[in-house]
């Protein structure tokens, strides 16, 4: 008995080497679907890898986002025997509010949980059609930001208050409020935006004026 005690443990060990050395060997290349994506895409992340084993299909992934980051888990069959195994995983991760942010795609084994590979990605999501800041939004000024009570929204240009249009939005893309509801006219050149009754947190503020986009974030105490 103590010798069949002998050799499981042995063969154990030998696993759990295999696994470690298996995991020096995995390769990946990631990217997006739309390669440019806006707050309307329902956006996709590939991850091409590539294995130094038998067998490497994917079983079911995990996604998590904490404001800017995401992070995405691959659950892998992973084999024993030594031999190389590509696989090209496409998982949805779903539509966003415009930002910059970073995506963490792991992969770990579907039964031990072990970590095999770790690629991580920048991008940047934009308004509709991809439009981005324009020289007539250029000098919006919102303030105080973080804000309490009432945000204040302040031109350069004279009377672009009376054209420009917002929609304020959560981050995860929920339209909460737009200028008709919340906001009033101080004077030719400012907006006054009580939000006071909102949750304390980070939102977004896109700018409509005459065709032209802009996003501020701001930041509810």
């Amino acid at each position: 008995m103590k010798i069949l005690f002998k050799y499981v443990l042995t063969f154990l060990c030998i696993i759990a080497m295999t696994n470690n050395i298996i995991a020096q060997f995995v390769n990946q290349t990631l990217t997006f679907l739309p390669s440019n994506p806006t707050t309307t895409d329902n956006i996709k992340v590939v991850s091409e890898n590539q294995f130094g084993n038998t067998s490497c299909n994917m079983t079911s992934s995990t996604i998590t986002s904490t404001n800017y980051k995401i992070d995405v888990t691959a659950y892998h069959n992973i084999g024993l025997n030594n031999a190389i195994c590509y696989t090209k995983d496409t998982i949805t991760i779903g539509s966003f509010a415009p930002g910059a942010y970073k995506l963490v795609y792991t992969i770990r084994h579907t039964s031990t949980n072990n970590q095999y590979g770790k690629d991580s990605l920048n991008f940047t999501i934009t308004g509709p059609n991809g439009v981005k800041e324009t020289e007539a939004l250029q000098h919006l000024k919102l303030y105080p930001n973080p804000v309490k009570d009432v945000l204040i929204i302040e031109s350069a240009q004279p009377s672009l208050t009376e054209d420009l249009d917002y929609t304020l939005v959560t981050i995860l893309g929920q339209e909460l409020a737009d200028k008709k509801s919340k906001a009033s006219i101080l004077k030719d050149n400012t907006l006054a935006i009580n939000i006071k009754d909102l949750p304390a947190g980070i939102y977004f503020i896109r700018f409509n004026y005459k065709g032209q986009f802009l996003t501020k974030k701001i930041i509810k105490e």
